[in-house]
């Protein structure tokens, strides 16, 4: 057959140049022969014009040059002059192609004599673009075009789709459809944009289609031929183009909204991700974000472009959620599974999955312990609380303050899960957390506390201790400060973060009223939110995004930084805040908050949560740094030795030699199964944001306290799971 590629060449030599290298390239992985029009529109720059003549006469390229700068449309239809019978590929010159792809368009053009035009695949080209429709999507970092090509040529045997118009980035022309419509409308669409659309609709008319090739990418940088004049180009086009065609904009609206091509992206994401070099780790969570939430993002953040992150995540009605890359451009998918499960595990085979790293089981327990047993694959449990312990994250007694009783006696530790797990036996609850802590590869722990209590429990288990990966960024933390006031003035005590029960809400909203009592001449500040409404004896900032902490904390400049939390934390994020921010610390006798600041100058630990015995250890506190006003007070550190996130983490992905493929049939099935009530979604986050409004006002505070806290924490998480301030 006869084919020749027309490519309309007018500026920008980097994009012009390796597009006509990625042409010229491919000249030998293709059984097709092809010539390659070159037509030069006059743009007057000299090295394109030289570029393209040394080209020529390599016997490269075949070279035409208009005398004057004619524009796309005119350029093209001069293609369409010079190649007589063949069929034609308009490529643009900011595009970029990778191996036979002239083959795998010319076996889309032999399927079917009735087809007009194809459109391949691309990054940026409307309603061919991948990964998400309608997008001009950024390449990943760890990936090339080639690559994504060579997932999509496998996609073979894929189904074609057939297009309300093709798009001019890579646009295969039939000549004998050419010939019964007609070239492009000069008069109508002047220098570009809008005459592919044009021509499709003609072509459509007369009966030929107008279809996406499923196995090909083409990457399109996009605008280099129009520049700013884009915008003006496109309004003038489709005035034309509506006018002529009134039911153009439904028929792409309702492709749009159909989208049809989303299962071949689909499987063709999952297959790259698959083909990766990059180990693919699958996160199980708890969803319900505070710390535990921001380690794993902070992981996914850190390693992006090194790793292909999974998340999993519970969620009502014995369903879970599986969300995909940041990159991927792919929705979360909802699986149920009671019903659903089999292909769940399918879909998870198929991603071909390097780790398990599983953070917290709370909301499908059994699940988690099956899904290890199903997949036999190398997992990690990184603790974050004491779920594990008795099904009390906080592991706090009957006065709602750390007990590590509880954790060294059994029988309070079977007395004090009975107080918080219904849905089976304490036995049941041993045994499940013998398979998870003490099967799992390795078991990661912020701290040293956490493991002196699990290893009483499940002393089988391969523990490691090492801070979180915030802390091994840093080589050190800052010396700590005291800042320059005088005895007799105000002073400023902040507590930091989203304030629960267990951390000490109440806590702090005691001594700020006792204080002002007292007449005390201290100012209480709580640097995010409380669970309810505190007093005015606190004055609250709300909720606070991470990068504008440290500058809230120098507006405050507070004298202390109180930690009032009635549980043992496992590494409190605020408490790395407080030493970022060089501040004196006040901690509970307990935890990882206790551990991570002995040693610390500075450091206050309290003992009792009595209001009186509390304020006057602050008082204490305050006055012990009337001594050192505005010193900088050196803090001996131990540099982070042994296991480095930076370093260490990736290398307990383990190599998996099988890649998985995903079938026609579980994609069908994820795609028109599985995606998660998007509206009944944001109808509960709305109902949840009003219902937070309601309990920080006045009367919502006075009413809420009339409703059980367990009761509240229940609606919440039925509404949404992730922490209040992500609404």
């Amino acid at each position: 057959m006869k084919l020749a590629v027309i490519m309309p060449v007018y500026g920008d030599f980097s994009l012009t140049s390796a597009c006509l290298d990625s042409v010229i390239q491919s000249k030998v992985m293709n059984a097709t022969d092809f010539r390659l029009l070159v037509i030069y529109d006059c743009s007057g720059d000299k090295d394109i014009e030289q570029y393209l003549d040394n080209l020529e006469a390599a016997g490269l390229i075949e070279l035409h040059k208009n005398l004057s700068n004619l524009g796309f449309v005119k350029t093209v239809n001069r293609g369409f002059s010079y190649t007589e019978d063949a069929d034609c590929i308009i490529l643009n010159s900011d595009t970029l192609v990778n191996g036979d792809w002239i083959d795998r368009l010319v076996s889309v053009a032999d399927s079917d004599p009735a087809i007009g035009t194809i459109t391949p695949y691309t990054n940026n080209g409307e309603i061919c673009s991948f990964p998400e429709i309608c997008k001009d999507n950024v390449l990943p970092e760890f990936t090339t075009f080639a690559e994504i090509d060579r997932a999509f040529s496998r996609n073979y045997d894929e189904a074609i789709i057939d297009l309300p118009t093709g798009v001019g980035f890579c646009m295969y022309v039939s000549r004998q459809a050419l010939k019964a419509a007609g070239n492009f409308d000069e008069g109508a669409f002047g220098k570009g944009y809008g005459e592919e659309n044009d021509l499709c609709q003609r072509f459509a008319k007369l009966g030929y289609r107008n279809v996406l090739a499923p196995n090909i990418f083409v990457y399109h940088s996009g605008g280099a031929s129009f520049g700013e004049k884009k915008q003006q180009l496109i309004n003038n086009a489709m005035t034309v183009i509506n006018n002529r065609y009134p039911d153009y904009a439904a028929l792409v609206s309702v492709f749009i909204e159909n989208d049809l091509p989303q299962y071949t992206r689909f499987k063709t994401m999952a297959r790259l991700m698959a083909e990766s070099d990059k180990p693919s780790i699958l996160m199980i969570c708890h969803g319900l974000g505070g710390g535990t939430g921001r380690y794993v993002d902070e992981l996914c953040d850190f390693f992006h472009g090194a790793a292909n992150f999974f998340r999993l995540t519970p969620s009502q009605n014995k369903r879970v959620s599986l969300s995909f890359p940041a990159w991927c451009g792919l929705d979360p998918l909802s699986f149920s599974i009671e019903e659903n499960y089999d292909n769940f595990i399918d879909l998870l085979q198929s991603l071909s999955l390097n780790l398990i790293h599983i953070n917290h089981i709370k909301g499908y327990e059994f699940l988690v312990s099956r899904l290890i047993k199903d997949m036999a694959l190398r997992y990690i449990f990184t603790l974050h609380d004491y779920y594990l312990v008795s099904g009390n994250p906080v592991l706090t007694g009957g006065n709602g303050i750390h007990d590590s009783q509880i954790a060294l006696d059994p029988q309070l530790r079977h007395k004090d899960f009975d107080r918080h797990i219904r849905f089976c036996s304490y036995q049941d609850w041993l045994s499940l957390g013998e398979i998870l802590i003490e099967g799992a590869h390795t078991v990661i722990a912020p701290c040293r506390s956490i493991v002196d209590i699990f290893q009483g429990i499940y002393p089988n288990a391969s523990y490691l201790v090492t801070p979180h990966l915030d802390t091994q960024q840093l080589s050190v933390y800052p010396d700590v400060y005291v800042r320059p006031t005088s005895s007799e003035a105000l002073k400023k005590v902040v507590v930091l973060g989203a304030l629960s029960q267990e951390k000490g809400a109440d806590i702090l909203e005691q001594v700020a009223d006792l204080a002002r009592e007292n007449g005390l001449n201290i100012e209480f500040h709580l640097v995010g939110y409380g669970y309810r409404r505190l007093s005015s004896n606190v004055i609250v900032t709300g909720p606070y995004a991470e990068e504008d902490l440290p500058a809230l904390l120098d507006k405050i400049n507070p004298d202390l930084i109180w930690f009032p939390s009635r549980w043992a934390e496992t590494y409190s994020y605020t408490l790395s805040a407080a030493f970022l921010a060089a501040c004196p610390v006040m901690v509970p006798e307990f935890g990882a908050q206790y551990v991570r600041s002995s040693g610390r100058p500075q450091t206050t630990v309290f003992t009792s949560y009595e209001a009186k015995d509390l304020l006057d250890t602050i008082q204490t506190s305050l006055s012990s740094l009337d001594q050192h006003q505005g010193k900088t007070i050196h803090w001996q550190q131990d540099m982070c030795d042994g296991f480095s996130y930076l370093e260490d983490y990736l290398w307990l992905a383990e190599p998996n030699a099988e890649r998985g493929r995903i079938s026609d049939e579980l994609a069908v099935a994820c795609l028109d199964n599985y995606r998660p009530p998007e509206l009944t979604e944001n109808f509960k986050k709305k109902l949840l944001r009003l219902l937070v409004m309601i309990r920080m006002s006045r009367m919502g505070a006075t009413v809420s306290r009339l409703v059980p806290l367990s009761l509240q924490k229940k609606i919440k998480r039925m509404l949404f799971r992730g922490s209040v301030h992500e609404l």
